[in-house]
């Protein structure tokens, strides 16, 4: 997707002020907040070229502007290759799957504890066939996933194995092998406020898992991303020590 300079300048301003409000952007908030240096009636006027382009929705309620996935997507394809987590994050997960190496239960739990305290998201793992999920609760902090039957159709996801690897195959492109399913790329409506992310992992004796979290669409993927690498790197220093 081609955009000009000033497009995308604006576009990744409104993804972020969606991010980390969860409201409708208007242009004023824009200008005001990001020093965009043009006036209010000019980003409007761009917004409404993002929304032709299928990048931005209207608030029904608003005159702001909404991310629609594809923007989302753009925003992580273009912005977020080079992300990386702050070091203490990183020895926070390097150490904690370290102390716990040798026994696979423990393991698996500390890899959900992490990435749901991290990411303040619901985490997953597929070991052995089995999957394992924690923090669901904990999607209760953002106020558009306040619901309780999107929240009951992600626990029925969760723990249905053959369900989960089915919206697996949905995923369409990746960052650095974490794949990534933003609203309706999950391939259920109930789903459609959500994102999940992903990432092969090797576990002990040569097996391989699958790691993943799942949060909403204005998720911190800046830290999300560079998290789920983070322990499929510790992992894989730790398994080959178990060859």
């Amino acid at each position: 997707m081609n955009l000009t300079d000033r497009q995308k300048e604006i576009l990744l301003a409104v993804v972020d002020a969606y991010t980390h409000g969860c409201r409708s952007v208007g242009s004023n908030t824009l200008v005001d907040k990001y020093n965009l240096n043009i006036s209010s009636a000019t980003v409007r006027s761009v917004m409404a070229q993002l929304m032709k382009e299928g990048l931005l929705t209207q608030d029904y309620v608003s005159s702001g502007r909404v991310p629609t996935d594809i923007a989302f997507r753009y925003y992580i394809d273009t912005a977020l290759q080079d992300s990386v987590l702050d070091s203490l994050t990183l020895v926070e997960i390097r150490q904690g799957i370290y102390s716990v190496r040798f026994d696979q239960k423990k393991l698996v739990r500390t890899i959900l504890n992490l990435l749901t305290s991290i990411n303040n998201v619901a985490s997953f793992v597929i070991d052995d066939d089995m999957v394992r999920h924690y923090g669901v609760s904990s999607l209760m902090n953002y106020e558009e996933l306040r619901q309780i039957d999107l929240l009951r159709r992600l626990l029925d996801v969760l723990e249905d194995e053959n369900l989960l690897k089915k919206v697996f195959s949905n995923h369409q492109s990746n960052v650095d092998d974490v794949k990534i399913l933003i609203g309706g790329e999950i391939g259920i409506d109930d789903l459609r406020e959500l994102v999940m992310l992903f990432i092969e992992v090797p576990f002990v004796a040569g097996r391989k898992g699958t790691v993943g979290v799942v949060g909403p669409r204005r998720l911190d993927y800046a830290t999300v991303i560079p998290s789920l690498r983070a322990v499929r790197e510790s992992l894989d220093e730790c398994t080959r020590h178990w060859q």
